[in-house]
């Protein structure tokens, strides 16, 4: 279930609530919405103003050489056990570049491992993970997104592996 973890995040790019505290490019909607998933969503744990208008009916996520579709449904609990195993949970945005229907991010996820994670038990260790994540959208709605992310240093600072 590990390898859904972010398919669901993707769909936070619905987030349409709070201020922007990540670098500010052109400030298309597109970018708004990704810069939203990392300063609200994930965060503060707010989905309330989650708007079901923002992404396709289902998104196609490509993670780790899996494809699936997800719906945004799925996202509060997903954001609510991260939350949970990791409540120092922060998101940093560090980069945001886009082009016409395509959004990447460059971010940085640290926490302290407090609470079972995805069959984990919690380890108290702190980790802080890169990812990179790129977002497709259509006619203004988020239809697909990839994701790479540092899994290796996630399992190593958590002291799964040597």
């Amino acid at each position: 279930m590990a390898e859904r973890t972010w398919v669901l995040a993707l769909l936070a790019l619905a987030v349409s609530c709070g201020p922007s505290e990540a670098p500010a490019p052109d400030g298309s909607a597109a970018e708004e919405l990704v810069r939203e998933l990392f300063t609200v969503a994930w965060n503060t744990g707010d989905i309330g103003g989650l708007d079901p208008g923002a992404a396709a009916d289902s998104v196609l996520f490509h993670y780790r050489g899996t494809s699936s579709y997800t719906t945004l449904g799925e996202l509060g609990g997903l954001i609510a056990h991260w939350r949970t195993a990791f409540p120092d949970l922060r998101m940093e945005l560090l980069d945001l570049v886009s082009e016409p229907g395509t959004v990447a991010a460059r971010v940085r996820y640290s926490g302290t491992h407090q609470a079972e994670w995805f069959g984990i038990p919690a380890t108290g260790r702190q980790v802080s993970v890169d990812e990179m994540m790129f977002f497709r959208f259509e006619n203004g709605l988020l239809v697909e997104a990839w994701e790479v992310d540092d899994q290796l240093s996630m399992r190593t600072q958590l002291g799964l592996l040597p």
